[in-house]
């Protein structure tokens, strides 16, 4: 989202945190909340960390990803911005994201 916003006629909206998305369950007292009226007792949360690899072979696989789904997508969708000049610009924002493997590789939690 750093590298489109300065693109956008009007900054993105902040995610909806209760909105189906990955950021759904970012807090842990609506987590809570939903464990307990779903039954759950003695709920327990503990922060996970993971590195998790975005889909594609390569930075440019990557960043087509990106622009079609996810919070990015949802932004790009309702503009006329030119999503090939945006890959580009994602693809090497990413560069600097690539693992040992030669994935893309952010860190999660």
């Amino acid at each position: 989202m750093q590298i489109v916003a300065p693109l956008l006629p009007s900054p993105p909206a902040p995610p909806d945190l209760e909105s189906p998305g990955p950021f759904a369950f970012a807090e842990r007292d609506r987590v809570r909340s939903i464990l307990q009226e779903s039954g759950w007792s003695n709920v327990e949360i503990n922060t996970f960390d993971i590195d998790l690899n975005l889909p594609g072979e390569t930075t440019d696989e990557a960043a087509g990803f990106m622009i079609k789904m996810g919070p990015l997508g949802r932004v790009l969708a309702e503009t006329e911005l030119d999503l090939e000049n945006i890959q580009t610009r994602l693809s090497q924002a990413l560069e600097d994201y690539v693992d040992a493997e030669g994935r893309v590789s952010v860190a999660g939690s």
